[in-house]
């Protein structure tokens, strides 16, 4: 049972969807949710993207079954032959349904956002993984998109504050792709792959990093001084600076030449978690 149990976790990457239902906690608070008398809604919005998420994970290990064992990936449950390739294929499908499906308990816009995000994820898994500029655009979006659908659990319309956090989710997201490639740039190259780095070189890249970071660090700071949910809150604009300072010591150590790329792109995830319980915070003291 412990080994069967292990294997799922792989598969679905579950520590990943994690991060999505804080993203959508956070975003239903923000947008006036009650909890009390919405809890329902809640969890089955965050069940949707439990179930959507671990779907495509487990959809992307069938789709790189080959790959992966040429590469002796042992983390992946179908190469270690844990899981069989048909049966990731099947719970894939399933998860895909009981998604898609609970959201259409929730309202029209959750279950639109669901059905896009679903496809997305199936067309990105099957066709275009190796376009990697239109791959770096999924990723982002997968890590944005949760804050919309959150807030739309609460109410009709999505408000300014969280599409702030929407475009934040995005471009982060969008920095971390491209120090990814930038790791992969030389196997790329061989390949013929076109990532952003192999078309720019890795110059331009971490220019173009950069701009991403700093653009999401400047967007941060805008809900302190805006209408909504973050105004004047002091809470959640130590915490913020904090995730920013993390995000600028990233960008200032790409130019330097002693620098670890694979090291700050680990320090980004500690600056987005930083940010998470920002926005928690200040949703919730």
């Amino acid at each position: 049972m412990t080994k069967l149990i292990r294997a799922l976790w792989d598969l679905t990457r579950f520590d990943h969807e994690i991060m999505l239902v804080i993203a959508i906690f956070v975003s239903f608070i923000i947008s006036g949710g009650n909890l009390a008398e919405d809890f329902l809604k809640l969890l089955l919005a965050c069940l949707t993207a439990v179930f959507i998420g671990s779907a495509a994970f487990a959809l992307n290990d069938y789709c790189d079954k080959e790959i992966d064992a040429e590469n002796k990936r042992k983390d992946r449950p179908i190469v270690r032959g844990d899981i069989k390739a048909r049966t990731a294929l099947i719970l894939s499908i399933m998860l895909f349904s009981i998604g898609i499906t609970l959201s259409a308990l929730l309202n029209l816009s959750c279950l639109l956002i669901a059905i896009f995000t679903a496809c997305l994820a199936m067309v990105y898994d099957l066709k275009i993984k190796k376009l990697k500029m239109i791959g770096n655009l999924y990723i982002a979006y997968t890590m944005a998109i949760p804050f919309p659908f959150g807030s739309l659990v609460a109410r009709e319309s999505v408000t300014h504050v969280i599409w702030i956090l929407f475009s934040m989710a995005f471009l982060a997201g969008m920095g971390r792709e491209i120090m990814k490639d930038m790791l992969d740039i030389e196997g790329d190259r061989m390949a013929g792959v076109r990532s952003i780095p192999v078309m720019l070189g890795e110059k331009l890249s971490k220019n173009l990093t950069s701009i991403f970071y700093m653009s999401a660090i400047a967007l941060s700071l805008a809900p302190f001084f805006m209408e909504g949910a973050y105004f004047h809150d002091f809470v959640y604009i130590l915490l913020i600076i904090v995730a920013d300072a993390i995000f600028f010591m990233v960008t200032l150590s790409l130019n330097l030449k002693t620098f670890s790329l694979k090291a700050c792109r680990k320090l980004t995830l500690v600056g987005m978690f930083v940010a998470l319980v920002a926005f928690i915070a200040g949703a919730l003291i």
